[in-house]
């Protein structure tokens, strides 16, 4: 059966080291535009992230642009240079608040549900996998699917920190995710800290690649809400070895 993706990068917390120089090819960090209200400002001093786990999410989409070359630091798509775009794909996500504010999660696709729960301090528990996706897995199977979704959850989420200017995050796991923080915006009504950083979980096929990212984190609450990644991939065996491919992807969430 097809391959159940991490929660942890369901909620685009999969992020890690500094941009830059990275021997991906990109040569910066990216400044193609996120959904932000309001400029770029920069952290004068220590702000606190995850003071609570409650957002009233409504769902999570992606949507992925692929070009068919590069040269140097020029992207090309293809003769009418229209890179080709996979349709948005969104699944519901919706938080129940609970006490002491924690909330329960509940992620929907057509054959699985997956729910958790999330402290105030940004520390999961209970998490549970159910539907037919899942009951069509062996025993041995859905333990170790449970394994790597609370290892994905450990290593993609940000518990309650405080976060600087040109600072980093750390996730639950205690791990450092080595962005650069660049300051603080607003998407809607929502207070973000924005960072430049570089994902190295991007699969394309078979590969595992490097991507420039930049994402907004909800201050409240540390979610991601919104975070563009660019990848360049390997040229395929046909490709001359000069030429590579490039990848865009967009993910982001929705709330009431």
């Amino acid at each position: 059966m097809a391959r159940i993706h991490g929660i942890g990068a369901m909620l685009g917390l999969v992020l890690l080291s500094a941009c830059g120089s990275d021997g991906t090819g990109l040569t910066g960090p990216v400044r193609e535009s996120l959904p932000l209200s309001g400029p770029i400002v920069p952290l004068t001093g220590p702000v606190e992230i995850v003071q609570t786990a409650y957002m009233p999410l409504t769902r999570q989409c992606q949507q992925i642009t692929q070009g068919y070359g590069a040269i140097g630091n020029i992207l090309l798509h293809g003769d009418n240079l229209r890179p080709p775009r996979t349709p948005r794909r969104c699944r519901v996500l919706t938080m129940q608040p609970l006490p002491n504010g924690a909330a329960r999660t509940t992620v929907t696709e057509a054959n699985w549900t997956r729910q958790f729960t999330r402290s105030a301090t940004g520390d999961i528990s209970d998490l549970a996998l159910v539907g037919p996706a899942i009951e069509a897995m062996s025993s041995q199977e859905r333990t170790d699917l449970l394994a790597e979704e609370t290892a994905a959850l450990q290593t993609g989420n940000l518990r309650r920190q405080t976060v600087r200017q040109g600072g980093d995050f750390l996730t639950l796991a205690g791990d450092p995710r080595q962005c650069r923080i660049s300051g603080r915006s607003m998407i809607r009504d929502r207070a973000v800290i924005v960072a430049d950083c570089v994902e190295r979980d991007i699969h394309s096929g078979n590969l595992t690649v490097e991507g420039a990212a930049q994402m907004a984190v909800d201050i409240q609450t540390g979610l991601t809400l919104a975070q563009i990644t660019r990848a360049r991939l390997p040229a395929r065996p046909s490709q001359p070895p000069e030429r590579t491919n490039s990848m865009r992807r967009y993910l982001s969430l929705d709330w009431q």
